[in-house]
């Protein structure tokens, strides 16, 4: 099986997480660099029609897209440790948490970054008073999950589980970027301290996005190429037409629209 991934995003990270909680080997993982657009490109869109990471790729071929999914696929190979529940108190607990922080927490921690962070300009159609509102609801979320966390070390049935893999990588991905302060939620800092090997660090935004200005400026740089080819083919419809009196210009006028003609003139 191969696991398309990418070390700097939270959803291929949630998985990366069960792998390692599972021991599973035999799964190669192959890295796309999200700054470099390679999730877009038409050979992984073979692979994920929807340009998502993390996507599974089973032995015969089939493709299995999202983090659930990918995860519940691989509990019923390797159950233990089980982290989907033993019994069905156990799986509709764990399942309650994980979609509580998901749409409680890990939503709004994520709208707020999107909409407000300056690093996703390029990205995203950004909505600053929604994402401010965003980040509002989700530090009153974090507030809750302290109090709620004061008195237990795990989420979920007093043990480590899927609902605690999604409120670390929530926490360790999205919190910061949010500028909210994770030490103000001193009991929730600690949730589901993980029994496996593997380290999760803390990515800011530079090492998330470093590559995100890049497509604005290629968009940029081609949509000035189209215009000079245009205006060297077309002429007389180009932004901007100097007149041979243009050096003795007073005062001119930039066009919005295009193609529209506009003139320098030494005239009025």
């Amino acid at each position: 099986m191969k696991l398309y991934s990418s070390p700097v995003a939270p959803s291929p990270r949630k998985v990366l997480i069960f792998i390692a909680e599972k021991g599973i080997t035999d799964i190669e993982v192959k890295n796309l660099d999200i700054g470099k657009l390679e999730h877009k490109t038409p050979e992984y869109k073979k692979i994920a029609p929807n340009s998502r990471i993390p996507a599974l790729v089973l032995d015969n071929g089939e493709v299995i897209l999202e983090t659930t999914a990918i995860c519940r696929y691989l509990e019923y190979f390797h159950p233990e440790p089980n982290l989907f529940g033993d019994n069905a108190d156990e799986i509709a607990q764990i399942e309650m948490w994980y979609s509580r922080i998901s749409f409680e927490l890990m939503m709004p921690l994520m709208h707020g970054f999107r909409h407000t962070h300056p690093h996703m300009s390029a990205l995203e159609n950004q909505n600053n008073e929604f994402g401010l509102a965003q980040r509002e609801l989700a530090v009153k979320s974090l507030k809750y999950y302290d109090e709620v966390m004061a008195d237990k070390e795990y989420i979920a049935c007093n043990k480590f589980s899927y609902a605690d893999i999604q409120a670390v990588t929530s926490l360790q991905f999205l919190v910061r970027l949010n500028k909210i302060d994770i030490n103000d939620y001193k009991n929730f800092v600690g949730t589901g301290s993980m029994p496996s090997d593997l380290s999760v660090t803390s990515t800011s935004a530079g090492e998330m996005f470093l590559g995100s200005l890049i497509p604005g400026l290629i968009l940029v740089g081609l949509y000035v190429v189209y215009v000079l080819v245009y205006s060297f083919l077309k002429p007389k419809s180009a932004i901007i037409s100097l007149t041979s009196d243009a050096k003795n210009v007073k005062k001119f006028t930039i066009c919005s629209g295009f193609p529209v003609k506009c003139f320098l003139n030494s005239g009025s």
